[in-house]
């Protein structure tokens, strides 16, 4: 039996393989990472990739001391093969920052029509889930460089319960 963490990685991994009409660049592959890889581990034979990767886990009996309650921390880090005539940021076609941007909203386009994480069958719909803390935030950090690849990160919260007779 998988535990509730990698219940919920499957699932969210599902919600990031959808794609919607207004998806710009819908990924080929969505993998779950123990941590990134450095540029070399990126499939050059695949336009777009999503990288899942646990962060921390914290947790403890909820409120009526029937139910566990945790937050798994979840960064995504979406790649997009990227060419452009120079490495001038003036000069760039298309500007790395517009398709930075286009990849967070689409992962956060994902995250919004899923976010109960529907695809979750069976006896694991009794897992109550969020993904974002409260207010449904998800952060973005545009910083990371590589020179082939336009790499967002995004940070965000999953945030589920559980019977505490349940693994």
């Amino acid at each position: 039996m998988a535990s509730k963490a990698q219940t919920i990685n499957s699932a969210l991994k599902k919600a990031l393989e959808a794609n919607y009409p207004s998806t710009v660049h819908p990924p080929e592959v969505v993998q779950a990472v123990l941590f990134w890889p450095d540029e070399k581990a990126l499939d050059p034979t695949l336009e777009t990739l999503y990288l899942l990767r646990p962060g921390q886990q914290r947790g403890g009996p909820g409120p009526t001391g029937c139910e566990v309650t945790e937050d798994l921390e979840v960064f995504i880090l979406a790649a997009h093969r990227y060419t452009s005539p120079t490495d001038d940021p003036f000069k760039e076609d298309p500007p790395r920052w517009q398709v930075s941007a286009d990849l967070v909203a689409d992962v956060a386009e994902k995250l919004r029509k899923d976010e109960k994480l529907q695809l979750l069958t069976g006896e694991q719909q009794a897992i109550t889930v969020f993904v974002g803390p409260a207010g449904g935030q998800t952060t973005a950090d545009h910083e990371r460089y590589l020179p082939r690849w336009v790499v967002p990160e995004l940070r965000t919260t999953v945030r589920y319960r559980y019977s505490k007779d349940e693994r």
